[in-house]
């Protein structure tokens, strides 16, 4: 923990909040019983969530383990794995979020985190290097089928002998009732990519006449994307299979909701040359 006064770690978070607003999410602790957010919000019963799939495949010597959060917002993640012990990387497009996921961790004092500003779409091996886990969670359904095909693509090219690559995404359920369709989703699309036909159904990210201080602004849309697709359950699973990822589990969903009503999955999809 880095040598900061309760108040001297109050005022610091105070001036972040004034200059980039409150944390959306994200509710870190800071020590002296402080947190990032006032109130009990947002993902953190997610980590809790992640440890458990992971330590279910066997992750669990973390100080052995590097991993890269894809689109992490306020960097929960990348910051509490990293408080294990692995070595982890945070990309993140706003660089208002970068802030306050660079501020916890100089706070904490963490020296296997990392942050960088940048777009998912750049996340290749050539750039990042390899990793043995991947969390694409709360951004996939951000993006355009094109790139989130890509981006399918890249993590299969960057995942170590083994690595795990959990997906944690909305979805286009196939038979969509008009009248409960919160998310006013389009209706099924059929893509073609790749020699492949993949089907979804679009979702407004921004007007077309948004400008780009509006789009910044946006803290929980596409960075730049006017609309992003939401891949049916079959097609993603489809999606996986073609770029490698041959072994593909699912969490279990409540079991008094029928899956085909579910619009929200986790997926857990492994680097499939451990298996041959």
């Amino acid at each position: 923990m880095a040598k900061f006064s309760k108040d001297e770690l109050v005022k610091k978070r105070n001036n972040i909040i004034a200059q980039y607003g409150e944390w959306t999410s994200h509710n870190i602790d800071l020590g002296y019983g402080l947190h990032t957010c006032d109130k009990d919000v947002g993902d953190m019963w997610r980590v809790d969530f992640y440890k458990k799939i992971l330590r279910d495949f066997h992750f669990d010597r973390w100080e052995q383990v590097k991993m890269a959060d894809l689109g992490c917002l306020e960097g929960l993640f990348a910051i509490e794995f990293a408080k294990l012990g692995a070595e982890t990387v945070g990309i993140e497009g706003r660089y208002t979020n970068l802030v306050k996921a660079q501020f916890v961790k100089d706070v904490i004092g963490l020296k296997k985190c990392t942050f960088h500003q940048d777009d998912v779409r750049n996340f290749t091996i050539e750039k990042y290097g390899n990793f043995d886990i991947v969390l694409c969670c709360g951004i996939f359904y951000h993006l355009d089928a094109q790139s989130a095909l890509e981006l399918i693509h890249s993590i299969s090219k960057i995942l170590s002998k083994g690595g795990i690559l959990i997906l944690d995404t909305h979805i286009a359920i196939d038979d969509l009732d008009p009248k409960d369709n919160p998310f006013k989703l389009g209706k099924i699309l059929s893509i073609e990519y790749d020699g492949d036909i993949f089907d979804g159904r679009n979702y407004k990210e921004f007007e077309s006449n948004a400008t780009v201080a509006e789009k910044e602004k946006a803290l929980w849309s596409s960075l730049d994307n006017a609309a992003s697709f939401w891949f049916t359950r079959k097609s993603l699973y489809r999606a996986l299979k073609k770029y490698g990822f041959d072994t593909v589990y699912e969490n279990l969903h409540d079991p008094n909701v029928e899956v085909s009503k579910i619009d929200r999955l986790v997926f857990i999809s492994v680097e499939n040359s451990a298996f041959n």
